[in-house]
């Protein structure tokens, strides 16, 4: 399991590698909406904009990468989406190995 680091700064951007390439990630929350998204660069080129960082589902399993089992997963209750204080401490971002969703 890797976890992306985050936090609940309304904006963030910090580099992450996963399985061996190197990301540009910038999260923000939407003041209105109350959603986080998640955009991916690699060396400035724009992999994916704007995911919304959603409990209970694969954030990237609709796209073409080469990242999958990416869940944002609530440690107090099933599937809540992350308020706008949560991220990273009650509300992790994190990418399962084939095993672990197995085990699961």
């Amino acid at each position: 399991m890797i976890e992306i680091p985050l936090n609940s700064s309304p904006e963030q951007l910090f580099s992450v590698t996963i399985e061996q390439q190197a990301y540009d990630i910038r999260v923000v929350l939407n003041s209105r909406t109350g959603i986080w998204a998640m955009s991916l660069s690699i060396e400035g080129s724009p992999v994916i904009s704007g995911v919304p960082l959603l409990s209970g589902v694969d954030i990237f399993k609709q796209h073409s990468l080469p990242i999958s089992n990416a869940y944002v997963v609530n440690l107090n209750k099933t599937n809540q989406d992350p308020g706008s204080s949560g991220l990273g401490t009650i509300s992790k971002l994190v990418i399962l190995t084939e095993e672990e969703i197995g085990n699961g």
